[in-house]
């Protein structure tokens, strides 16, 4: 049967992640993607997915990104695929998967709009790692001038809500840099002191990313006002009580 393979693995995935073999897992994925059979190369991911967050064994979760990162290589060129596996590497949340992602995410210039698709997956993939050693290059790639980018860079931020409270507070201060940075102000972004409508343009698709992810860093999902993020910025910045570790 077509896809006995992958609804097999699914089931597993329900049950746990126990009886997987990540590499044999790989030659099903590869068969997949190599006959182009899209259905079965999304129940195959739904099962890696759904078999990561049942199992409470750190060894197999990281088994299962490893083998998934060695199958960006191998499914190169087919998008919809790369797309899907950038996706379950973000829900597998193991450290297996930093490596592969990081290659796609912190690309200088996607080459066309598929790489730029797997970039934006990437990115927000690494926003569900919420890696403290990924602040600042996530912050990096908020400064793209492809918007599309820069915005998954933004929402990538908010995966670290659950984050200690000094990782929290690292992700506010690079939010309210770039927040400082992509308000446009009539202080003259050119001559004359006048906003370029590129630039009021850009706030406009931005500003709201980034209030969400500072109310989730922040744990302040009222605040949607810029003007009264820079107030409570300036009252909580300091204070030891906005960042204290939570269960």
């Amino acid at each position: 049967m077509k896809y006995a393979a992958a609804i097999l693995l699914f089931m597993v995935g329900l049950a746990g992640a126990k009886e997987i073999d990540p590499v044999l897992l790989l030659t099903e994925l590869t068969a997949a993607n190599k006959a182009k059979d899209a259905g079965k190369v999304g129940t195959l991911l739904k099962g890696i997915t759904e078999a990561g967050k049942s199992s409470k064994d750190q060894k197999i979760i990281d088994a299962l990104a490893k083998e998934l990162g060695v199958s960006f290589k191998v499914c190169k060129g087919n998008w919809g695929t790369l797309r899907g596996i950038a996706d379950t590497l973000g829900e597998l949340r193991s450290k297996n998967s930093l490596s592969k992602l990081k290659r796609y995410a912190y690309q200088k210039k996607a080459r066309d709009d598929n790489h730029e698709s797997i970039q934006i997956r990437a990115l927000l993939a690494i926003g569900k790692l919420a890696d403290p050693k990924q602040i600042d290059p996530l912050g990096d790639q908020c400064k793209s001038r492809k918007l599309r980018v820069a915005k998954a860079a933004y929402e990538a931020f908010k995966h670290y809500g659950t984050a200690k409270g000094k990782t929290r507070k690292r992700c506010a201060e690079v939010l309210m840099k770039r927040l400082e940075a992509e308000k446009p102000s009539s202080g003259g972004q050119q001559g004359g002191g006048s906003v370029s409508q590129e630039a009021q343009e850009r706030w406009q698709q931005l500003a709201n990313v980034i209030v969400a992810s500072m109310q989730a860093v922040c744990h302040e999902p009222t605040i949607n006002d810029v003007e009264n993020w820079r107030e409570w910025w300036k009252e909580n910045k300091r204070r030891a009580a906005a960042w204290k570790d939570r269960a």
